[in-house]
């Protein structure tokens, strides 16, 4: 059968693969694959089981909701996950020889994180409550209509007294507060366990059941810090113990076996945002905090690309004498493994890949992978003893259909000779002698990392004739510790010349038309399109998406703002109004003569809506060519789990803007 070019309705095709979690006794594993329900413009996901001697799979769950967070009960006799069946995601239970799902928890702001007591008789979660108030259950159909007209008297105005007072894909935060909570699995109410004005998160249970570690910022300058440490509270309830005293944020705490130590996923802010993060142990009874990985190697790390619209799981798994974790290395994510003890990491995964999630058993026996290639959405594979067995082939109908660009990597000396890294896709039906148009794809962050992950939005150019050309300029991640930073004070600076640099590295193979170029990028790539097309006239069309535009604005208007400006320039707008005007591309807005579609989404809280409005008003005002496209209803995910009708859209935009002006 002769294969066809990729379209943007493929997209509604694809089984997304996204957490994997393998049993206790490492003999089955729970996977979920999300799909898209087209007629519902939505997606669903569903849990599916699979066993590891024979390979054969099953779906566990059915039903038009999203089922995620598979978690096995340390016999292996249950799962829990969760599931939006009954509105907000909540916790539900079922047994693994069968049955129907019952609903655990019923908390009206939905709940978050769940994980097993050792002798699985609970489990602990997180859920949003406001301060001083019992946790509301939540209402069920009968009750809607009364608390409508219960509170339709009460006032809509919106009082804000907090640094934090918004997040992007969660709205206004309000009064309220995350918080550790407990519920039987036998059922119940939950009963919460972490009080205050604070918001903690991550819990992980002791190994003997009785203390419960979670981390959190609980002092009163939270909202002006990125600093968050480890603390320990009684399952009783009571005051917590602050473990952790590190200068910089902690995450996902996991306990030694023997309940001394208390691992953890953090840095120590030496480079603010742009620090790796690394796995820390520290005593449970206090002391200096060890750094066990290392810092030019960033855990948790990994590939971006547009595949996976729902969580992945944990990044690291300490068993024994060893720590699994994962991280990005020159485009490639893969799975590492360390001394408990901490010492040189070794990888147990290799090759031109993007590992999306994995899960080790119980006496680390069993692994198993999600893992990704850049014309593959991901499968599961089992290691054994350095040897990698495939399980599933979730695609394989549509992948066949599918006449898929090959990236070819290159590299090149970017501004002073740093070497940087980049590829590029061949349209499909390349012959030589020919040139093509191209585009330049620039990745956002800036502390990202372009690699060999399948790109649905590359593919797609690609199939539409271009020769899609994507780099990863200094900032970026997998290349050690002093690439990753080397951005900071200085967006649009070395970096922008990397970029230019790397684009003449891949017109000089041959084959590219110079007088049909384009350009395109989101977030920190959507400044870095609106800042090239301000200071060079290559390119004859650029798209921008949910770009930064106004450093300065942004600083006031993004849910990150502050914490992020003063990470990567020095200082604040009122003391620092020329340097950050200056490094914004609306101060360059009178050189702009390329074409420019603008693309944002209404409720992007990261990079708001106000930093497109400017930019575009000012070219408008000016008579330039340039257009608009605004989302309603989403936010700063629009390209990677928006709406799929918007998805779709987006797409035939950017490329009818390119094939409009190219």
């Amino acid at each position: 059968m002769s294969k066809r070019p990729v379209t943007a309705e493929d997209l509604l095709r694809i089984k997304f693969l996204g957490q994997v979690a393998v049993s206790p006794d490492g003999r089955r594993a729970a996977y979920v694959v999300t799909t898209t329900d087209r007629d519902k413009d939505a997606y669903r996901s569903t849990i599916h089981l699979l066993d590891l001697a024979s390979g054969e799979s099953r779906p566990f769950t059915a039903g038009n909701h999203k089922d995620s967070q598979p978690q096995w009960s340390p016999d292996g006799h249950r799962i829990a996950f969760l599931s939006d069946r009954s509105g907000k995601n909540q916790i539900w239970l079922i047994d693994t020889g069968g049955g129907e799902a019952q609903q655990l928890t019923r908390l009206a702001k939905g709940v978050g994180d769940p994980v097993w007591s050792p002798d699985g008789e609970f489990l602990a979660f997180t859920s949003r409550v406001k301060t001083g108030e019992e946790p509301a259950e939540e209402s069920k159909e009968k009750d809607k209509e009364k608390d409508k007209e219960r509170d339709k008297d009460k006032s809509d105005v919106r009082v804000i007294t907090r640094l934090k007072y918004k997040a992007n894909g969660i709205g206004f935060l309000g009064d309220e507060r995350q918080h550790v909570f407990i519920v039987s699995a036998a059922g119940g109410p939950a009963r919460q366990i972490t009080f205050g004005e604070c918001d903690d998160e991550n819990p992980a249970w002791s190994p003997d059941g009785k203390t419960i570690a979670f981390t959190g910022n609980r002092t009163e300058d939270a909202d002006y810090t990125n600093v968050r440490d480890v603390h320990v509270v009684s399952v009783l309830a009571g005051e917590p113990r602050q473990v952790s005293r590190l200068p910089g944020p902690a995450s996902l705490p996991q306990w030694s076996a023997d309940g001394k130590l208390i691992y953890f996923v953090g840095h120590d802010n030496v480079y603010r945002g742009a620090t790796h993060t690394t796995i820390w142990s520290i005593p449970v009874d206090g002391g200096d905090a060890a750094r066990l990985t290392d810092a030019d190697l960033a855990a948790g790390s990994g590939v971006t690309w547009d595949m996976t619209p729902g969580p992945t799981g944990r990044p690291y798994r300490v068993l024994g004498d060893w720590i699994y974790f994962s991280a990005a290395s020159r485009g490639e994510c893969h799975l590492f493994r360390t001394p408990a003890a901490g010492g040189a990491a070794e990888p147990l995964t290799a090759g031109p890949r993007h590992l999306v999630s994995f899960s080790v058993s119980a006496d680390g026996g069993a692994i198993v992978c999600a893992i990704a290639g850049p014309t593959d959405s991901g499968q599961v594979f089992a290691l054994k003893n350095g040897e990698e067995r495939k399980l599933t082939d979730l695609n394989a109908d549509l992948f066949a259909e599918l006449d898929l660009a090959v990236p070819e990597e290159f590299t090149f000396p970017g501004a002073g000779g740093l070497q940087c890294q980049g590829w590029l896709l061949r349209p499909p039906g390349f012959q030589d002698g020919r040139n093509y148009p191209a585009i330049l794809e620039i990745h956002g962050g800036p502390h990202a990392m372009y690699g060999y992950g399948l790109f649905h939005e590359m593919q797609l150019l690609a199939a539409k004739g271009y020769v899609v050309v994507y780099t990863n300029p200094r900032g970026s991640q997998g290349y050690g510790q002093e690439f990753t930073e080397a951005c900071r004070g200085d967006w649009g600076g070395k970096d922008y010349e990397d970029l230019m640099l790397g684009m003449d590295a891949a017109i000089a193979r041959g084959f590219i038309d110079t007088s049909r170029i384009g350009v395109t990028g989101g977030s920190y790539g959507g400044f870095m399109t609106a800042w090239v097309v301000g200071h060079t006239n290559r390119f004859k069309a650029a798209v921008t998406q949910r770009p930064v535009t106004n450093r300065y604005s942004f600083y006031g208007t993004s849910d990150i703002g502050p914490l992020f400006g003063e990470s990567e320039f020095p200082g604040n707008p009122w003391d620092n109004h020329d340097l950050l005007y200056e490094r914004s591309p609306v101060h360059y807005v009178k050189n702009i003569r390329t074409p420019l579609l603008i693309v944002h989404s209404e409720e992007d809280y990261r990079c708001p809506i106000e930093q497109a409005e400017q930019l575009f008003v000012f070219l408008k005002r000016m008579r330039r060519t340039v257009e608009f496209v605004r989302f309603p209803g989403e936010n700063h995910e629009l390209s990677r789990s928006g709406k799929p009708k918007h998805r779709l859209e987006r797409l035939a935009r950017i490329a009818g803007w390119f094939e409009r002006h190219l």
